[in-house]
């Protein structure tokens, strides 16, 4: 159990981390867009559909936001770009 301790403070270091780099790896508009659908729950094929593009041309693009925000899953993404202020919650 300790360990699953120690593992999520490094990984929330990381995703702070990220967020405090994050000024030099802006979101395209499109990226933007399909992140904020991604985060309002959203699967990859409805995101698709509904901008009209291929499934893996979707999962190309979150591939590139994790890559540009420094994370490694889709929820941190939107957490990181949500702390940067490059993605709006849902409150807002």
């Amino acid at each position: 159990m300790r360990w699953l301790a120690t593992e999520t403070f490094f990984s929330a270091r990381r995703i702070l981390a990220a967020a405090a780099t994050f000024s030099s790896a802006r979101l395209t508009p499109r990226e933007k867009q399909i992140l904020r659908l991604v985060s309002s729950g959203l699967k990859h094929t409805e995101v698709a559909g509904l901008l009209e593009v291929s499934p893996r041309t979707v999962e190309n693009h979150l591939r590139q936001i994790r890559h540009r925000l420094g994370v490694t899953t889709t929820p941190q993404a939107v957490r990181v770009a949500m702390i940067s202020g490059e993605l709006e919650s849902a409150e807002q």
